[in-house]
């Protein structure tokens, strides 16, 4: 099973992974003759918790929690 170790390059959100949970496989568009789909992952970076999803060759944060 994959996990995510690192972030890196997203803004301010750069670090180690102290915990991850994913992938939730979303697919947008589900009514369209080609949806998109993504894996979204739940990570711990810092002190905060964000929804992310790989773009290409780095991550975009999709969500912060509070």
């Amino acid at each position: 099973e994959m996990q995510i170790e690192r972030i890196e390059g997203e803004g301010d959100i750069s670090g180690p992974v102290r915990l991850s949970s994913g992938p939730w496989r979303i697919e947008e568009g589900w009514w369209k003759d080609a949806p998109a789909a993504r894996e979204y992952w739940d990570v711990e970076v810092g002190a905060a918790v964000y929804r992310v999803f790989e773009c290409g060759a780095g991550w975009v944060v999709d969500a912060r929690y509070d």
